[in-house]
């Protein structure tokens, strides 16, 4: 919060040598930005913590294992292969 303040109050200042004014803070801005900062960490705490203990892999059809030694290991390979006209081509790579 306090690096936020930091660049804010550093773009106010430029705003001001240009007549120019930067939106007033409304009572629920700071409300969602107290909120959301802690729920923001936490997000990216559980998901960290959530990592430490992943053991498999899968990234472009490919399924990889990560062994305890930090070793991988290659589980499946799929290889990519061009839909014909008549499969689903609604979403994309």
């Amino acid at each position: 919060m306090g690096a936020s303040y930091l660049l804010e109050r550093e773009v106010y200042h430029q705003l001001q040598k240009r007549n120019e004014q930067l939106p007033s803070w409304t009572f629920k801005k700071v409300l969602a930005t107290f909120v959301m900062v802690p729920v923001t960490q936490f997000v990216y705490m559980s998901t960290i913590i959530r990592l430490l203990f992943l053991r498999r892999v899968e990234w472009r059809g490919v399924e990889y294992e990560i062994r305890p030694d930090k070793s991988v290991r290659l589980i499946e390979y799929k290889p990519y292969h061009k839909k014909s006209a008549t499969e689903d081509e609604t979403y994309s790579l």
